[in-house]
């Protein structure tokens, strides 16, 4: 009875372990509560009567090239615009804002407030660089600030943001104020940094740190607003917290003529791999990389198919699950094995309870007799693990199902089900599959806390992507029949 009890409590200390990881590492935190946006800036203080304007993103006519000279004692702003996104840019660079068509929400909902910009400091004088001397906007697309003699700053719209270039030498910094948010469907806002490999940061951190970077940026909810150099640059970071918003601010640690590109993009593969710089590196597939993008590549091939991600992910979970089968066959064989061994080891355990060694020369000899392997439900079932642990990081990484419906009730793949149906579902076959599933434990106790693994887990995928638990559904409802299969043929 002891030894059954101390099986009941390892059973019960495995279990935690299992659902604690799961939640620290791939479950989604709760939701906090919003706080209020500051108004303070980060790198140059707004003048309160020059505050940012409405963009409004419809096709306007065409700004006729002019110069404009700056007030000293107020700061211009420059509109840059195409038929799909416009940027506000205030004259010291101090403030950037982009909105795009394409995307549901614009730049500040990205970084958590309005507070993104670039300070230019000027080397001679090691002052930074305010107000320009002259604007002179060329057309929609493209702008001027003069500073001085020799000194000018080109301002060009591109594809996917802004370009920044200078005719001066100058240290560079770029700047954020953000804040912590968590969405309920596990998103986290995130500053990101690439230099040799990327570095996530949280916001709730206080850093500093320092690395030759290609790029920097924020990442929050499928969106990167990133600031890319042209060449890598040695950058020391300032992460320090203030109330409730943490300032970002990333220095130049040397001197250099300013090439930058800002990005406001969908965090969308392919996409940006053609824009270069390693900005593909955003999309977060952890260390399982090398199977995840196949999967992801599966997923884009059955939705040219058949244009719903939802069948996508249906059919590509039974694919994976018949390709996989005979590792399943392996242990499902061998745990059923085992679960007809349950008796006569429990014999020997009460004729050599005295004896452990006895007991384990016995036992042992009794799997040779037998041909089981304790091992042998175990080990096929841990290497098809990365295979779907990959399958989940796509599901929980990946653009494409933002905004996709599925049918009936769950009209976006990204977010949790409404109305819990998916995971009230899931709870009732990962039941009815422990029903199906041999067991190699007679003690009572031990198979309780195992009834409560599905109520658990059901709980912790509610508030999941509809997308990630179609998938476990599908998979768990596959395997049962899987299940069945060997426990009528093996």
């Amino acid at each position: 009875m002891e030894s059954e009890q101390k099986r009941a409590l390892m059973a019960v200390i495995l279990s935690g372990i299992v659902l604690f990881g799961w939640q620290k590492f791939f479950a989604p935190q709760l939701a906090k509560e919003e706080v209020t946006k500051s108004a303070s800036s980060l790198v140059t203080r707004v003048n309160p009567s020059k505050q940012l304007p409405e963009i409004n993103s419809g096709n306007q006519e065409n700004v006729k090239s002019s110069t404009v000279e700056s007030d000293p004692t107020s700061l211009q702003w420059i509109t840059l615009k195409d038929q799909v996104k416009t940027i506000k840019i205030r004259e010291d660079l101090g403030q950037v804002f982009l909105k795009s068509s394409d995307i549901t929400f614009s730049s500040d909902e990205v970084v958590g407030t309005q507070e993104f910009g670039i300070t230019l400091t000027d080397l001679s004088s090691g002052k930074n660089i305010t107000n320009a001397s002259s604007i002179i906007q060329q057309n929609d697309q493209v702008a001027k600030l003069v500073f001085g003699q020799g000194k000018s700053v080109l301002l060009k719209l591109t594809e996917n943001g802004l370009n920044i270039s200078s005719t001066f030498l100058t240290k560079a910094s770029v700047g954020f104020k953000s804040q912590e948010k968590r969405l309920e469907n596990g998103q986290v806002r995130l500053l990101k940094i690439m230099t040799d490999e990327i570095e996530d940061f949280d916001l709730s951190d206080s850093e500093n740190y320092e690395g030759k970077t290609q790029w920097l940026g924020v990442d929050f909810n499928y969106h990167l607003l990133a600031v890319a150099y042209s060449d890598k640059q040695d950058i020391a970071y300032s992460l320090k917290k203030s109330g409730d918003f943490n300032d970002i601010i990333a220095r130049q640690i040397n001197p250099s003529l300013v090439n930058l590109d800002i990005f406001f993009v969908k965090k969308n593969y392919d996409d940006l791999i053609k824009l270069g710089s390693n900005l593909d590196k955003s999309v977060d597939f952890g260390v399982l990389g090398i199977l995840a993008v196949p999967i992801l590549r599966g997923l884009q091939f059955f939705y040219n198919v058949i244009p719903n991600y939802g069948v996508s992910i249906i059919i590509l979970t039974i694919l994976i699950r018949l390709i996989t089968f005979p590792l399943q066959y392996k242990s499902f064989k061998s745990m059923k094995k085992m679960s007809t061994l349950q008796p006569e080891i429990n014999k020997l355990k009460e004729k050599y309870k005295e004896d452990p060694q006895k007991l384990q020369r016995e036992t042992m000899e009794l799997f040779k007799r037998s041909g089981a392997n304790p091992l042998g439900g175990c080990l096929p079932m841990l290497l098809q693990m990365p295979v779907f642990f990959a399958f989940y990081k796509v599901l929980y990484a990946a653009v494409e199902l933002v905004g996709q419906p599925f049918y009936f009730w769950i009209n976006d793949l990204s977010e949790k089900d409404p109305y819990f149906v998916l995971p009230v579902i899931l709870t009732v076959a990962m039941f009815l599959q422990q029903k199906l599933t041999p067991t190699t434990s007679t003690d009572p106790t031990q198979q309780k806390v195992m009834m409560f693994m599905p109520i658990i887990f059901g709980f912790i995928m509610k508030d999941m992507p509809s997308g990630l638990v179609l998938y476990i559904c599908v998979s768990t409802i596959f395997q049962m029949g899987q299940q069945f299969f060997v426990n009528k043929t093996a």
